[in-house]
């Protein structure tokens, strides 16, 4: 439920520039960096503090900030998004952006050497 209930995966490469981003991250650059690795060029990006708490205000003002863009959906981090109890801003859908691994080889060598050690 909350704010993952209807996250759905879209390609980066469909998003083109129809896509803002915003993060409170201690490194916001990095975020930027992986959605344009991705092949996302947000026409927007917006930086907040580190573990930033999102008031209302701020919600609002991103909401309005989107809907100026004309975009069709705002990306954040996963870590932001548990922080919003919203799935849009201002009828902007919202989705968390999740990076996941995935071994293309020695998957359990790697998992023995980790029970081995912990």
């Amino acid at each position: 439920e909350g704010p993952f209930r209807q996250m759905g995966t879209v390609p980066f490469s469909n998003l083109g520039q129809s896509a803002a981003a915003f993060c409170g991250l201690g490194n916001p650059a990095g975020f930027r960096r992986t959605l344009e690795r991705c092949g996302c060029r947000p026409a927007g990006f917006r930086e907040f503090p580190d573990h930033h708490r999102y008031t209302d205000a701020d919600l609002d003002d991103l909401a309005r900030w989107a809907e100026g863009l004309n975009v069709s959906v705002l990306l954040c981090t996963c870590k932001d998004i548990v922080k919003i109890e919203r799935d849009n801003l201002g009828g902007v859908p919202l989705r968390a952006v999740g990076v996941e691994m995935e071994f293309l080889a020695g998957q359990e060598a790697f998992e023995s050497l980790c029970r081995k050690h912990l």
